[in-house]
This record gives structure tokens, C-alpha cells and sequence, in this order.
């Protein structure tokens, strides 16, 4: 009866957040199809330069942030009326295997006015390639002679480097290729637009700033090396159902949003206001010292930032360890400031609440599932008043829900199909992380000092073509028959001197690995 019992709290416990899954999957998808097809009807989703945009999912969140009139360029950017001055930071520890591609991809950025600052501790070499970078334009190289702070500490003395005109800062990892026009893809979440596009696609008034926004959450696209293991294809799988339902769920609720410290730009202002913090997560951290605060993070799917996936069990292991420690540790820090708080409302509060387990919620299924089969079908009891039916079905909902979101995600990403065996791979993933988050979240949660900074080492393969994310026109033909298609011109990474193109991959999407050329 015991075990019955433990199986009915656990069991209930995970059913809250597959609830919040199902619920998510479900409103995103529906929104999609039915933004896409119902403005596509009454307008032919035409803006003033007769770009088509059928991806609900982008009008949704649009409308969300007070975004909903652009103009017409087809790329999801509104002419600002300037370019404000952005401060790219990269914190560099032993990335000799990819930096050299960041590097050349800011470069290539299409934006004039931006600067990239460099925070190197490497012990390998790094240091040597970066020496080759110090004399280029627009780049700062720092070095520091040791790890103190780790990317925290790194991050404060690129904020001591940062150009005193900077408005905004970008922070990519050092496994980050960006897009050319990635920059331009940030900033319109800083901003509401007033007034329709004209004729030549310029605003009739100028955009109006959001001071609330302190920072705007991209996509972490882990796509550059899924194709290497069955490993890496769980782990872009289960990034698609995170980044393509979950979050942008939580931009339409107006819930809570975590900053993920792979890609995401801030006002430079709020930073030097604020500064870095040294934990394990100073991304985590730094979220939740904006709330306080009363500021908001906005999230984007379209502002998409291709990177790698971890290669290997044992890196995961660390990394998600990493992330479990630093998240708990954060949690017990400040959840009397949090749920305490008069800038905060409820919504976020509850997200709030739904992340103090957040790397716990894999162990409650296995908990609760394993308790509960024990009870039933070897001792043959349960909860007074709950039949096995009940239960039978509590444990099938809870299965089915993350994968479901998975590859729900993936679909409104249009991902091609060898992607999604990837779904599979994430589901054993998280039950094969279990004892090492759970350990490493309960030591968050209950220790001092946080542990010590385990780097997650990148190969700098590249398996796949990326390009920019489509706009749900093969979901909207699959489900509702065929509409009008988008014109929306896909931008590719640019290519240096190219050895053409991958057996078998589509003709118009350009390796990643090949995007010199400015």
C-alpha cells in the first residue's frame, strides 16, 4: 500500500508537468495551422513588399510581443531607423576545434556597427589562433591568466572591454556558427512597431522602445553534428521540443523564460547595472536576478543559433550534471526572493515553481512507474478508491508526453524525417541521465558551495546543411491540404571556397562548415 501511494504522489507530480506538455503541443500546433491558414485566407498573408509569411507560429508570438506589423523584407527583421551599437562576447576555454568558425562567421556578419570581444583562458591551442584575430577590425582579444569565475568571470571582463556606445550584448559559445543576418533578428524583440509597412517596406512611424525586455532567448539549435550518433539525434530532438513548444508556449502565457547561455542578446545597459555572477549557471542565475527586478525575457524560435550537440554519454552526463547543480543551487538561492517578489506575477511564479524540479522530473517517472508496477502487478494492491485503470493510465499519459512535444516540435520546425527516430533516442536519454541529475540537482539543493566547472568539449564536426527554419508550409499541406507557399527567401550561411555540395543533400542549402565568405 505503500508503495501504491508513493506511486500515486510521484506519479501526480510528473502528470503536472505532462499536462503543461500536452497543453503546449497542443496550443502550438493549433495556433499554427490555424493563424497560418486564417490570415492566409482573409489577406494572403502579404506584407508591403508582397512577401508571404504562413507561419502561425511566427504571428503567433509576434502578436505576443507586440510585434505584429513589420515590414516587408521577408526575413522577420522592421527597419529601427539606425543600427544600435551591439558587443558580441565569447567566453573561449580550450576551443581550439571551433573558434575559428565563430570568429569567421562574426565577421561576416550583415550589420556595420558591432564589435566582438574575446575572453580567452585556454591551456591548449587556442590562444594561437586567437593571436591571428587581435589585429582584425572590430575584434578585441583578452586573455586571463586563469579560470577564476569560470564563464562568469570571463563574461565580467568582456563587460570591461565592451565599447562604451554598445545599447545591446550578444553572448554565443564558442560552438555557435551564426547566420549572417543574426543580429538583425534580435533586435526587433526590443521594440514594438507602430503603424503599417508603406510601399517601399519603411515604417510609417518610428518603433517604440519595450524597456520592460531586458533580453531576448533564441533558439539553441543543436543541428551541426546531429547526424554523428543516435546520440546527438536524441539530443536536437529533444531541443526541438523544448525550443519549438515548450518556450514559445511560455512567451504566449507570459510565463517565466529562462535564459540559456548558448545564445541570447541583452541590453547592454541592464548588464552593467547588474553584472555577472560566478555560478555554475550564470545564465539561470542572471534570469532570475532580471525578474526580481521586474524586467522580462522574451523568446524567439526565429532568431535560430545553429550549434553542436554533445558527442558522447560521458559529456552529457557532465554537462546536464553541470546545469542540474547550478539550476538547484539557484533555485534555493533565491525562491523566497522570487515568490516573494511584487514585480513577479502569477504566471511566472507558477513557472517558477514548475522549475524548482525541473531536473527532477525524470526521476518522479521512474519513481512513481516502478512503484507503482511492484504494487500492482506483483503485490496486487493499490490506493483505496483508485483502480488500475486509473493508474494504468496515469503511467501511459506520463510516458507519452514528452515525446509527443518532441516531435511535435520537430514537425513545426519541418524537420526532415530521419530526424525523428531522434524522438526515441531522447526518450532513453532521459531516463539513462536520471541518476546523474538527480544526484547532482538534490547536491544543488543542499550544498554550501557549488562544485567545481566541467567543460563540455566540442569536436567541431559538422554532419548536416543548415539553414534558416521554414515556415510550417509542409506541416500546413500535410494536415490541411496545400495553401499559398511562402516566398520568404531562406538565408544560408555564406560559403568561403566550397567543395560542393554534400552526396544527397538539397541544392539549395549551403554546408555550414563553408561560410568564409563575406
Amino acid at each position: 500500500m505503500w508503495l501504491s501511494l508513493l506511486a500515486l504522489l510521484a506519479g501526480s507530480l510528473f502528470f503536472l508537468y505532462s499536462l503543461k506538455y500536452y497543453l503546449a503541443t497542443l496550443s502550438m500546433l493549433v495556433s499554427s495551422l490555424v493563424l497560418a491558414n486564417g490570415n492566409g485566407r482573409a489577406n494572403g498573408n502579404r506584407n508591403a513588399s508582397g512577401q508571404g509569411h504562413p507561419h502561425g507560429l511566427m504571428r503567433f508570438l509576434r502578436r505576443r510581443n507586440g510585434n505584429g506589423n513589420r515590414n516587408g523584407n521577408g526575413n522577420g527583421h522592421f527597419d529601427l531607423g539606425y543600427e544600435p551599437f551591439v558587443s558580441i562576447h565569447v567566453a573561449t576555454y580550450n576551443e581550439k576545434r571551433v573558434i575559428a568558425r565563430l570568429l569567421e562567421g562574426c565577421a561576416a556578419l550583415e550589420y556595420k556597427n558591432y564589435e566582438v570581444v574575446v575572453v580567452d583562458d585556454s591551456t591548449d591551442e587556442t590562444a594561437e589562433i586567437l593571436a591571428a584575430w587581435k589585429r582584425r577590425k572590430r575584434f578585441k582579444i583578452v586573455h586571463r591568466p586563469n579560470r577564476e569565475g569560470f564563464k562568469g568571470g570571463a563574461l565580467q571582463m568582456a563587460l570591461q572591454h565592451t565599447d562604451p556606445k554598445a545599447e545591446f550584448v550578444i553572448v554565443w559559445d564558442a560552438d555557435v556558427v551564426p547566420f549572417a543576418d543574426s543580429i538583425q533578428t534580435y533586435l526587433p524583440h526590443f521594440f514594438k512597431q507602430n503603424g503599417n509597412g508603406n510601399a517601399n517596406g519603411a515604417a510609417k512611424s518610428p518603433p517604440e522602445a519595450r524597456p520592460e525586455v531586458a533580453a531576448v532567448q533564441s533558439y539553441q539549435w543543436h543541428v551541426l553534428n546531429k547526424s554523428e550518433s543516435w546520440l546527438t539525434e536524441a539530443v536536437r530532438a529533444e531541443y526541438a521540443g523544448s525550443y519549438m513548444v515548450e518556450r514559445p508556449f511560455q512567451e504566449a502565457v507570459g510565463s517565466l523564460k529562462m535564459i540559456a547561455g548558448t545564445a541570447y542578446m541583452i541590453r547592454a545597459g541592464v548588464l552593467r547595472e547588474l553584472g555577472w555572477g560566478r555560478s555554475l549557471t550564470e545564465d539561470w542565475e542572471l534570469t532570475l536576478r532580471l525578474y526580481a527586478r521586474g524586467y522580462k525575457v522574451v523568446y524567439t524560435p526565429y532568431a535560430e543559433t545553429p550549434a553542436e550537440c554533445a558527442a558522447t554519454f560521458g559529456r552529457l552526463a557532465r554537462q546536464r550534471m553541470r546545469w542540474a547543480e547550478g539550476h538547484s543551487y539557484n533555485v534555493r538561492r533565491n525562491f523566497g526572493a522570487i515568490m516573494g517578489s511584487r514585480n513577479i506575477g502569477l504566471v511566472e511564479k507558477l513557472e517558477f515553481l514548475f522549475y524548482t524540479t525541473y531536473y527532477l522530473q525524470s526521476a518522479l517517472f521512474i519513481v512513481g512507474s516502478a512503484c507503482w508496477l511492484i504494487a500492482e502487478v506483483f503485490l496486487r494492491a493499490h490506493v483505496p478508491e483508485w483502480t488500475a485503470t486509473l493508474g494504468w493510465s496515469l503511467l501511459l499519459t506520463n510516458l507519452l508526453s514528452l515525446p509527443l512535444m518532441n516531435l511535435a516540435g520537430l514537425l513545426l520546425e519541418e524537420a526532415p524525417v530521419k530526424d525523428f527516430p531522434g524522438v526515441l533516442g531522447a526518450l532513453a536519454t532521459s531516463f539513462l541521465l536520471i541518476p546523474f541529475q538527480g544526484y547532482a540537482a538534490l547536491k544543488g539543493f543542499f550544498e554550501k558551495d557549488e562544485g567545481p566547472w566541467y567543460r563540455t568539449p566540442k569536436t567541431g564536426r559538422i554532419t548536416d546543411p543548415v539553414h534558416h527554419l521554414r515556415r510550417l508550409v509542409w506541416l500546413r499541406r500535410w494536415l490541411r491540404g496545400p495553401g499559398p507557399r511562402s516566398r520568404r527567401r531562406d538565408q544560408r550561411l555564406k560559403a568561403g571556397p566550397s567543395p560542393g555540395p554534400r552526396r544527397g543533400s538539397r541544392p539549395e542549402a549551403a554546408p555550414i562548415r563553408d561560410r568564409s565568405r563575406a
